[in-house]
């Protein structure tokens, strides 16, 4: 029954990928909605499961459901009853009380809690970092206040940057991941750098999630302003969905019932060309292409787009117009 008084109940946030819940009561189940996203989007949860869930599938594919509506007395045994009959993969405790005082937690289950809130501290710290830089290039004072504020000091992680977005236990540093041949070939066929760069990375990461075991094939279902961060291209919302536009209509990536990337272009069996093993600046493995020849450059600069054969040709060919113009005039 309802209770328009109390709105008691029971609810479960259900994850609507792979179905796991978290369940729980409350005698005022929207305030406790909103407490529970809002800790979840300030990665605060006391709950690690449903925090790391968070975390690695984004907001939009949870769902908050009211299972009963009960009266206040009669909250814990009904949570019991749900929490032994329905799969309940997020809650910390199975066993269902009045109040979490004087509960005894594992352990294992205090270390993992810490550790989750160790990883949501270095994403705030990291993102403000992004902004600042953004903005200008921040004073040592500035990173000092941040480091306080977040309280980032050295036994916490150091190697963490745009790469940690996309990867929930921090950095790999043990995996290494083949790109072919024929994947290269197909990245190539587009002329804008910012294109073939944000396919690299995508490619890379989605062969990450699928190697690692997260999925059983080939996509992206992190923040997409990350992997434009990764790969390093800073443009506006609206380039970036017009190169996102590009991947998707030219058939070498698609988007799911979730809307998340698929990445279709994927050949394990041809000859390998760049081996990636280093996950902190992914994009470093990019090879660069004289935009004349196609010859293979080291890339020094934003504006470096040809090897020097084709730079000195171009130079003596723009000379050579000038001279015909001022001839010309004379």
């Amino acid at each position: 029954m309802k209770n328009k008084k109390y709105n008691c109940g029971i609810y479960r946030i259900r994850n609507i990928i792979n179905n796991n819940c978290y369940i729980g009561q409350s005698a005022v189940l929207n305030r406790r909605e909103y407490n529970h996203i809002y800790s979840l989007r300030r990665g605060t949860s006391n709950h690690y499961l449903l925090q790391r869930a968070w975390n690695k599938f984004g907001e939009k594919n949870f769902k908050f459901e009211i299972l009963l509506y009960c009266d206040r007395e009669n909250l814990t045994y009904y949570e019991q009853s749900c929490v032994d009959n329905l799969s309940c993969e997020y809650n910390i405790l199975t066993v269902c009380v009045d109040s979490p005082f004087g509960t005894t937690r594992t352990d294992e289950s205090v270390q993992k809690t810490i550790e989750s809130r160790n990883y949501n501290t270095q994403i705030k710290f990291i993102k403000r970092k992004n902004t600042l830089i953004k903005n200008g290039i921040p004073k040592e004072m500035d990173l000092d206040s941040l480091r306080k504020k977040y309280k980032i000091n050295d036994n916490l992680p150091t190697n963490y940057n745009n790469s940690c977005l996309v990867f929930e236990n921090g950095i790999p540093d043990d995996v290494i991941i083949n790109i072919t041949k024929n994947e290269m070939y197909k990245i190539r066929m587009f002329d804008e750098h910012k294109v073939q760069k944000f396919l690299f990375v995508l490619l890379v990461l989605s062969k990450y999630y699928c190697f690692s075991g997260e999925i059983d094939y080939y996509i992206f279902y992190k923040n997409l302003s990350t992997l434009f961060a990764i790969a390093k291209i800073h443009l506006n919302k609206k380039e970036k969905f017009e190169i996102l536009n590009k991947c998707i209509n030219s058939g070498l990536a698609t988007r799911d019932k979730f809307n998340n990337l698929i990445v279709t272009f994927v050949d394990n069996n041809s000859e390998i060309e760049i081996v990636v093993d280093d996950f902190t600046d992914i994009i470093k493995f990019f090879p660069h292409y004289c935009e004349v020849c196609g010859i293979e450059i080291e890339k020094t600069g934003r504006n470096h787009k040809m090897c020097k054969k084709c730079w000195k040709e171009r130079n003596r060919e723009i000379q050579r117009n000038q001279m015909r113009e001022k001839r010309a005039k004379n």
